[in-house]
């Protein structure tokens, strides 16, 4: 689908250049081989990289760390069907369709041509008494009756000496094709505008005389696919091109024409052609805390992996090693596939799925933030091979980050080996340490959590002291008002 769109935008662009410099500019064949280039060429753009025109840009450096590996196929999760394959499949239902259409409009021309009165003219055949034209097609003139003007019998024979039949025809078969891409249907008519410029100066006939004929036959119809008609409209344009004559700024208009497509055409080419430069990767153990992804990884990607059905009919397996850039702002880019001869189908469904993971942090490296390249091995596996024992372990993984924790490896006997050793030991003491200082914000987010209910409990216990002693003070309020009553009944006794 990306590239219609690329089409269609490299179209438009011809097309308004068209318009913009050479619509109406008596230079015909200069515009019809335009136009037909105009129709082609985007076709053709998408795939044009040139070398040559290759430029770089400069990235920052990154570092290199490889997660444990993933294995898939213990729970085969049914196949999902991409979305991308059934807008294809549309998309090729409905250029099918045009194509079929476009050929029994083309098989009703045939029969209509062999059942037709037939007359040779200068190496062309005359098509008498069809009910359609004046108009012509291939090797056809076609006309409505028997009696028809040498005039336009001369302008039809001109349509096909020049072979505008086969510019209407490709025309034709790129709308079936590129169905999406509505410049082709301005093209189109531009071109049988065109076309019809050109029958019109090559007949010998007085200017004034001709538009004459022309708004004569402004009535008559022709119906036909694939035919050009004599009356075409707008007349209008017809009759003032009769007047034009080609002129040095007409020439001008068509160079600059000609100038604006090859800078519109190279710097697509350049643009496609540009490659970028290598990231420069560095030591894992220079780093000082690793990217932390949203959730849990890998339990993410057992829920989201899903082994292709294809793989499956075929029983295919194999590891495919995914290498992907988390930047400084934790965007995963350059997604590519490490492992070399690895399986398409298998490498297709890795990198879907790597494309939709999360990250919550970027790495950092002396408290700043830098990319860093990850390289996640996923390993498919059918149920009846995969081994009993887990690849890998998690150690108390929590719902909002996942820290890896991996085994120690075997000591070294070589100066390679140590050296290796001692890197490695220093990653898992990076990851070490940025797991604990995880855990100390943790513990004091909950140590701040407990202190502001300590104090929540104490402000409360302050106030229900003071309600207590407020109690307290109206009851011997009461019972001092009970002992004064209890003294003045005594007196009345």
């Amino acid at each position: 689908m990306l590239y219609i769109a690329q089409v269609v935008c490299y179209t438009g662009i011809l097309y308004a250049i068209y318009m913009l410099l050479l619509r109406n500019r008596p230079i015909h064949t200069f515009n019809r081989a335009y136009l037909l280039l105009a129709s082609l060429l985007p076709l053709l753009l998408p795939f044009i990289k040139l070398p040559s025109l290759a430029t770089y840009w400069q990235r920052n450096e990154v570092m290199n760390f490889r997660l444990p590996e993933i294995t898939v196929g213990g729970n085969i999760a049914p196949h999902v069907r991409n979305t991308v394959d059934v807008a294809l499949i549309i998309y090729t239902a409905v250029a099918c369709l045009l194509l079929i259409v476009m050929a029994v409009k083309y098989i009703r021309l045939q029969r209509m041509a062999r059942r037709s009165e037939q007359q040779p003219y200068k190496g062309y055949t005359l098509l008498l008494n069809t009910g359609y034209g004046p108009g012509s097609w291939g090797r056809y003139i076609v006309l409505p009756d028997a009696e028809a003007h040498e005039t336009v019998i001369e302008h039809e024979a001109a349509h096909l000496r020049m072979r505008h039949s086969a510019d209407l025809l490709l025309i034709n078969l790129l709308q079936c094709i590129v169905w999406p891409n509505l410049f082709l249907y301005a093209i189109k008519k531009e071109l049988r505008q065109v076309h019809e410029f050109q029958a019109d100066a090559a007949i010998d006939v007085d200017a004034k005389t001709y538009g004459e004929l022309l708004l004569s036959n402004t009535f008559s119809t022709c119906t036909l696919p694939f035919t050009h008609s004599f009356n075409i409209h707008p007349l209008k344009r017809r009759i003032m091109m009769l007047k034009k004559r080609k002129s040095p700024l007409a020439i001008v208009f068509g160079v600059a024409a000609l100038f604006a497509a090859g800078i519109v055409v190279f710097n697509v080419v350049a643009l496609q052609s540009c490659k970028a430069k290598k990231w420069e990767v560095m030591k894992a153990g220079e780093v000082d805390k690793m990217p932390l992804f949203k959730g849990d990884y890998q339990d993410f990607l057992f829920r989201t992996l899903n082994y292709p059905q294809e793989a499956i009919d075929n029983n295919i397996e194999g590891k495919v090693d995914i290498g992907f850039i988390v930047d400084e702002n934790g965007k995963i880019k350059d997604v590519q596939v490490k492992t070399k001869d690895a399986n398409p189908i298998l490498s297709k469904e890795a990198k879907r799925v790597v494309e939709k993971m999360e990250i919550l942090k970027p790495a950092e490296k002396n408290g700043k933030k830098v990319a860093v390249e990850l390289i996640l091995p996923i390993n498919f596996k059918l149920p009846d091979s995969i081994p009993p024992s887990p690849i890998f372990f998690i150690d108390e993984p929590s719902p909002e980050h996942t820290v890896m924790n991996c085994e120690p490896v075997e000591i070294a006997t070589t100066k390679s080996d140590k050296w290796k050793q001692k890197s490695y030991q220093k990653e898992i003491q990076n990851i070490s340490e940025y797991y604990d200082e995880v855990q100390r914000e943790q513990l004091s987010k909950l140590e701040d959590n407990l202190s502001k209910h300590l104090q929540e409990l104490s402000k409360n216990k302050k106030e229900i002291e003071k309600q207590q002693q407020e109690l307290q003070k109206q009851q011997q309020e009461v019972e001092a008002e009970i002992e004064r009553f209890k003294k003045e009944q005594n007196k009345r006794k």
